[in-house]
């Protein structure tokens, strides 16, 4: 049972550690739009900055990007009132209704966003059951499902966009770098059917969490196998199979085509963000196969630079 109150939604005590974060994020899907994304706002209290994120991918092509990172927060973090100044410039998230609605909006501008995010599935706490992420990916951590439906007004366009998404809300100690590896992958089904599953390799051991939603209830996840098939480029998935038990013990067989890959880099590791379309017996489905992998050589270094580079002409152009 989750251990979760209201009061979750808000604020959370820090410690000194200096990787220590709290974070919002959001990702949408509208298939017959042809419209995904993401959203984050972090607060590094303890290195004295804040960073918020906005992507919006149109198609197979990266359509809009807000970056407002690395800004400085002056503010002492016992006194700061979240959610109610869960924002940073112009993006602004606005929580309705504690675990069911949450408004996602940025401001001003030629370009602008205006989405509700309304839970469809019960809060899942990955701690609640003694499921634990290792402490350095921010193991106090809850996720949900939900439609988003509203509209952009970006690069002279209005589209009105009525899809799914997943959104998460964690705080603790956050060093990408930490672990060697972690899979992160999520995806929805309409109201049938949603899951998340999270797969963390640290010091030789692997972490496992996440849950199932068949329509009704959320079902932890006991057992997982994640196979993901690999780009050119030996980093970015293009695939992946997926077999996962509930604690119901029942057994799901998930797969997934990517069609669309951010690159992303935090301390020493590389994120790649994938968008992917995914299948599940008769249903299909949208959602992200998020990958995360230590920096190992400088010809890897290297080699995200020049995939970053070429990822943000790709953007100006468009």
């Amino acid at each position: 049972m989750s251990r979760l109150t209201d009061r979750d939604e808000g604020r959370h005590e820090r410690t000194q550690d200096k990787y220590w974060r709290e974070s919002y994020y959001f990702n949408f899907v509208d298939g017959r739009a042809g419209i995904y994304g993401l959203t984050t706002i972090g607060w590094r209290v303890n290195e004295g900055e804040v960073d918020g994120l906005l992507m919006v991918i149109r198609g197979r092509s990266l359509w809009y990007a807000y970056p407002a990172v690395n800004l400085k927060f002056p503010e002492p973090w016992e006194g700061f009132e979240l959610p109610e100044k869960a924002g940073v410039k112009r993006l602004h998230y606005e929580m309705i209704e504690p675990f069911r609605r949450w408004r996602l909006r940025l401001e001003g501008g030629r370009n602008s966003m205006d989405l509700d995010f309304h839970c469809f599935t019960p809060v899942y706490d990955y701690n609640a059951e003694m499921q634990s992420l290792p402490q350095k990916v921010a193991q106090e951590h809850y996720e949900q499902s939900g439609h988003v439906r509203g509209v952009f007004r970006m690069r002279g366009r209005e589209i009105t966009i009525d899809g799914t998404g997943q959104r998460d809300h964690s705080w603790g100690i956050r060093d990408w770098g930490g672990v060697d590896q972690w899979r992160w992958i999520t995806a929805q089904f309409g109201e049938r059917f949603s899951f998340n599953v999270f797969s963390v390799h640290d010091q030789g051991k692997e972490h496992i969490g996440g849950f199932v939603f068949d329509g009704k209830d959320n079902a932890r996840i006991v057992e997982s196998t994640i196979n993901l098939k690999m780009m050119a480029d030996g980093q970015s998935p293009s695939e992946a199979e997926l077999n996962l038990k509930d604690e119901r013990g029942r057994d799901h067989r998930i797969s997934a085509q990517v069609f669309h890959v951010i690159p992303l880099r935090r301390h020493q590791a590389f994120i790649k963000e994938c968008f992917a379309r995914f299948y599940y017996q008769d249903l299909e489905g949208w959602g992200v196969v998020e990958r995360l992998h230590r920096i190992r050589s400088g010809f890897e270094k290297l080699r995200y630079i020049g995939t970053a580079a070429s990822y943000g002409l790709r953007s100006l152009l468009g």
